[in-house]
């Protein structure tokens, strides 16, 4: 079955070469940030410099100009020239807008959105950086149109990002919501009704943290309390390093995750991001 963590792993990677290009070589990232329940992104103006990603800012007072722009365009800009897209987008805000193809952490576990790049389905995409303790996944997915407001980050960069990027519009969010119960529940008619009803579908999962397995490769599966007959794993793959170790036993969780269908019977859920606010 396809995964994005392989995607996942290719954006870390260049993440952090955005981080090391920026000024400082600011690493306090890495740490799970405390967190607060009623954060929400603060606005370009109210965000801190450690807000992007290892970045240094680019000075508004010079400009003061607006470009809106798609992810394809912006995209397509990028391709064709690096250093006139760095030209032209440097000193301005940056209103982007396109469909959703990934939400998730990047390798300093803060927040990415990526966005749509013609008619690419596989990496790279347009990647918008968020604010450190906001969480993307836990309101928007896959299959939403989006539009957010950022910068451009002063140093060189090898994919297409816009960073201190803030939501100003969003459609519904197309994820289901459903507990681990009643998913397992649904896994009772069987792997080929479960796979054609919702392979490919993104999940918010609440439960019960019932065990943690590692596994020899480094990965691990992380089991949620279902109905009493069947439990419901999350599965995380090398790549994904150390992040089922956020999940304790006994803990009630609220998942976000892709259905990847079924390995040997046993039902995937993928690229798992656990939502703390």
């Amino acid at each position: 079955m396809r995964t994005n963590s392989a995607a996942f792993s290719a954006l870390w990677g260049a993440t952090f070469a955005i981080v090391l290009a920026g000024s400082g070589c600011d690493r306090r990232g890495a740490t799970e940030p405390t967190r607060s329940a009623s954060q929400v992104p603060p606005s370009p103006a109210e965000s801190k410099p450690d807000d992007t990603h290892g970045q240094a800012l680019p000075d508004n007072k010079k400009a003061g100009s607006t470009i809106t722009v798609t992810s394809e365009e912006f995209y397509r800009e990028f391709k064709a020239d690096k250093e006139a897209t760095k030209k032209k987008y440097q000193d301005s805000t940056i209103i982007i807008s396109g469909t959703i193809v990934l939400v998730g952490a990047d390798a300093t576990d803060r927040g990415m959105i990526s966005l749509n790049a013609e008619a690419q389905k596989t990496y790279p995409w347009v990647t918008c950086l968020t604010p450190g303790e906001f969480e993307p996944w836990a309101r928007y997915s896959p299959g939403q149109t989006i539009k957010l407001q950022g910068q451009y980050p002063t140093g060189d960069v090898s994919i297409p990002v816009v960073i201190r990027c803030t939501v100003l519009e969003a459609a519904p969010n197309p994820a289901i919501t459903i507990t681990a119960a009643k998913f397992a529940d649904e896994l009772g008619a069987g792997p080929k009704a479960v796979t054609e009803k919702y392979e490919g579908k993104y999940f918010y999962v609440s439960g019960e943290v019932d065990a943690v397995e590692k596994e020899m490769n480094g990965g691990a599966t992380v089991y949620l309390k279902g109905n009493g007959k069947d439990r419901v794993p999350l599965a995380f793959a090398p790549v994904d390093g150390t992040k089922y170790e956020k999940y304790k036993v006994g803990s009630p969780v609220k998942v976000f995750a892709k259905f990847d269908g079924f390995n040997f019977k046993t039902p995937q859920l993928r690229d798992c991001e656990l939502i703390t606010k």
